[in-house]
């Protein structure tokens, strides 16, 4: 059981031209920007299923505590409560049930999250396809989190290539069925 980690500046849009490319709807989750009054303002989780029960979907895990424009001195903080009681529920939901996931963002930080990351291991053992976007500060914790040969880590610098690579893989999983 091989899974998909995509690393590198367009990890998220390759993930997304991959499901589009196998006319597949994972389940799992995306990461998108929100804004107030047309600043961003931190980070929301987008689950592609219907969230546990009583939960709201699109809920900001990440917000912004400094205004600064430059990336490299944003201040921000997340809210594990966030990625506890939604994400990772949501993950445990859906896995083994043969639906192809996409981990939409993994960094070190959400990755604190004991649930989440709980929760992120059992989705990459659960059989199904699980293609991740992961970003530079996961890596470690990711690569030590399911066998070796059990990963294929793709770099996004050139996302084509990075794309056909990954809908290689893919295509061999779903048809060989591991």
């Amino acid at each position: 059981m091989q899974q998909i980690y995509l690393t590198g500046p367009n990890a998220a849009q390759v993930s997304a031209r991959l499901f589009h490319g196998l006319n597949v709807h994972p389940a799992g989750f995306t990461v998108q920007p929100f804004t107030i009054n047309g600043r961003t303002a931190g980070e929301a989780l987008h689950l592609l299923t219907q969230p546990p029960m009583r939960c709201a979907n699109d809920v900001p895990f990440r917000i912004r505590l400094s205004a600064s424009g430059k990336a490299d001195e944003v201040e921000t903080a997340l809210l594990p409560e966030a990625l506890a009681r939604i994400a990772a529920p949501s993950l445990r939901q859906v896995t083994g049930i043969g639906v192809p996931l996409l981990l939409g963002q993994l960094d070190a930080e959400m990755l604190g999250c004991e649930a989440f990351f709980s929760a992120v291991k059992r989705a990459l053992h659960g059989g199904s396809l699980c293609v991740a976007v992961v970003a530079a500060d996961a890596e470690q914790a990711l690569r030590r989190a399911t066998p070796a040969d059990s990963q294929l880590w793709l770099d996004t610098a050139d996302p084509d290539q990075a794309l056909s690579a990954a809908l290689d893989e893919a295509i061999q999983r779903i048809r060989f069925g591991t």
